[in-house]
């Protein structure tokens, strides 16, 4: 973790070579398909060393579920910035699970623990045969944004 405080990786544009890093890292040697897409100024966002860890683990655990658990052949991931909050989606193809009866492991347990820790919500949805999707919604803080909530 010593990458997260590096002043030098203070901007998102790190996270996001670090993230593109992992996912091909993870995925290409089993050949799963996966598609990365960027929306909006996340250029422009600033997020502080514990909300950087969190948010690259939170990543990384999903990806890493989704390899050992889900089947799946495609992964789809996708980092938004909109008015003032950053999202970060993270949806494959696989088998899908019924969230109401995972008992076992720490992987769904830690990721909502990480979104909990930096205030960001989080959607887990998965249905067996369906696929999962995480969604996480981290609000930004208000410094470079209009009060409307849009990136001045």
């Amino acid at each position: 973790m010593v990458w997260v405080i590096n002043p030098a990786n203070d901007n998102f544009e790190q996270l996001l070579v670090r993230m593109k890093e992992f996912t091909a890292e993870m995925l290409e040697p089993l050949q799963i398909g996966y598609h990365f897409k960027e929306l909006g100024m996340l250029h422009t966002i600033q997020l502080n060393p514990e909300q950087r860890k969190e948010m690259y683990m939170i990543f990384k655990e999903a990806l890493t579920n989704a390899v050992k658990y889900s089947g799946t052949t495609e992964l789809f991931i996708s980092l938004t910035e909109n008015k003032g909050s950053l999202e970060m989606l993270i949806e494959d193809t696989g088998c899908g699970f019924d969230p109401n009866s995972i008992s076992s492991g720490n992987g769904l347990r830690n990721i909502k623990a990480r979104a909990s820790a930096i205030d960001a919500d989080i959607i887990i949805d998965s249905q067996k045969g369906s696929g999962t999707r995480i969604q996480v919604q981290l609000p930004l803080t208000l410094s470079g944004y209009n009060s409307d909530g849009y990136n001045k």
